[in-house]
């Protein structure tokens, strides 16, 4: 998740110093998602369209019906249009040879969660690495869940449609078993196979808010989210991963993030890759 302010989108005015801490602040406590003041000209450029939509004045005014929307639904598409996904297809490419490396041949069945999904290419490249991994002989069952915050990103990643740009640098015999080509006068569309897309079950979550899928998962991947909120909460992150690990189950992280050197009952095993203790530690 990456932000950065489009120089093509007109900036509304209104993002004194007073009205940036407010909306910092509602941002973090409906969402934990932490916004300095150096992020003042992106979401000036993410919110101009809603600004002129509903045709008031300025960042401040916008803040103002924000806080006045007592059914929470502009709060909602407040965080979706702040809220920006950058990912692709098999990145961090560790944890998928990992994962069919040393997880697929090891089991019958997985239930694995990517957390923070975006627009669906992490789960999917689980998805993809599964069926790649698996025999004929050992036939691994994989449910995959993938949930985020944002309703906007979920609708792109449920229909598992991608550009060109997209789908470059996945190599040509991948693309041809797991992905199918249509023409558009935009250009090229790929779209995940439906054995691709049935392992995948995708639902809007707020990691803020209560979690309510049941473990044990044996994977978790929540990878390049987390650095986005503060120390405390990643903490918090890691305690509510790890009750829904199984013992020996593995938490997948960012390359850019860290736990720390002592995790709550999780054991680092290689940069950015984390796994449940067998026997755990009292609280």
């Amino acid at each position: 998740m990456t932000v950065v302010a489009s120089p093509t989108v007109p900036q509304p005015p209104g993002l004194d110093d007073g009205v940036l801490e407010r909306l910092c602040d509602m941002v973090y406590r409906e969402s934990a998602i932490v916004l300095g003041p150096e992020k003042a000209p992106f979401i000036r450029a993410r919110l101009a369209k809603r600004i002129r939509q509903l045709e008031v004045d300025g960042v401040d005014g916008y803040v103002e019906v924000v806080e006045g929307d007592s059914s929470g639904r502009e709060m909602k598409r407040m965080i979706n249009l702040i809220t920006t996904h950058e990912t692709s297809f098999f990145r961090e490419t560790e944890h998928f040879d990992f994962l069919a490396r040393d997880v697929v041949p090891q089991a019958a069945k997985l239930k694995i969660w990517s957390a923070g999904c975006a627009s669906g290419e992490e789960p999917y490249s689980i998805a993809i690495t599964v069926l790649q991994a698996r025999s004929a002989a050992r036939p691994v069952e994989a449910e995959i869940l993938a949930t985020d915050i944002s309703s906007a990103i979920l609708a792109k990643a449920r229909a598992g449609e991608y550009t060109a740009d997209s789908v470059a640098r996945i190599d040509p015999a991948t693309h041809s078993r797991f992905f199918s080509t249509r023409r558009e006068p935009s250009g090229p569309v790929h779209r995940v196979r439906p054995e691709v897309r049935s392992m995948v079950f995708f639902a809007e979550l707020n990691l803020l808010h209560a979690w309510p899928m049941r473990g044990p998962f044996d994977v978790i991947f929540c990878r390049n989210v987390m650095i986005y909120f503060d120390r405390p909460f990643q903490l918090e992150l890691a305690r509510r991963f790890t009750d829904l690990l199984r013992p020996g189950g593995y938490l997948c992280i960012g390359h850019a993030e860290s736990l720390g050197s002592n995790p709550t009952d999780l054991e680092l095993i290689r940069p950015a890759l984390y796994r449940r203790v067998e026997n755990r530690r009292p609280r």
